[in-house]
C-alpha cells in the first residue's frame, strides 16, 4: 500500500503470468487508488502471423491464450531472438479483465483503441488495444 496511482502501458504481452502482475499491483496500490493498464487484444494473437504478413489475410489459427514459449518451436523461437524480436503472451480476456477483478479491482473505465496505421487491415476491422481503468477497494476481501 504505497502508491496512489500506477500506470501500466501496454506490456503484459511480455510476461506469461499476467494474473501475478495484477497481485503485484493490488498488492502496492493504496486502497482507493487508481490503476490503468492497456493491453493487446487477444484476438490480434490468434492470428496466423504467416498469413497476414504474406497475403495480408486474416485467419485464425491459434488458441487463446497464446504463449510464444508453448507453441512455437525451438528454431522459431531463437530466429525470433536473433532478429531482437520479443517474445509475446497473448492472454484470454478472462485473464486481463476478469484476474483484475477477481484480486479485486473494481473497474471504473474502459477503452478500445486502434494503431492508427490505414494499411493494418486487422485495424479496419477491431480495436487492437484495450485499456481498463480500475479502483483498488478498501472494503474488498482479498481472495487471492
Amino acid at each position: 500500500e504505497s502508491f496512489d496511482f500506477i500506470i501500466n502501458p501496454v506490456s503484459t504481452c511480455f510476461t506469461k503470468n499476467v494474473k501475478k502482475v495484477w497481485r503485484e499491483v493490488h498488492r502496492v496500490l493504496r486502497s482507493d487508488g487508481i490503476f490503468i493498464t492497456g493491453f493487446n487484444n487477444p484476438v490480434a494473437y490468434a492470428l496466423d502471423t504467416e498469413a497476414y504478413d504474406k497475403e495480408k489475410t486474416l485467419i485464425l489459427t491459434r488458441p487463446i491464450p497464446w504463449f510464444d514459449t508453448d507453441h512455437l518451436s525451438q528454431e522459431e523461437i531463437e530466429d525470433i531472438i536473433q532478429k531482437e524480436g520479443a517474445l509475446e503472451f497473448g492472454h484470454s480476456l478472462s485473464d486481463l479483465i476478469g484476474g483484475q477483478t477477481e484480486i479485486g479491482f473494481m473497474i471504473t473505465g474502459f477503452y478500445e483503441g486502434y494503431w492508427g496505421e490505414k494499411e493494418r487491415l486487422l485495424d479496419s476491422i477491431l480495436p487492437q488495444f484495450i485499456a481498463t481503468r480500475s479502483v483498488k477497494s478498501g472494503n474488498y476481501n482479498n481472495r487471492v
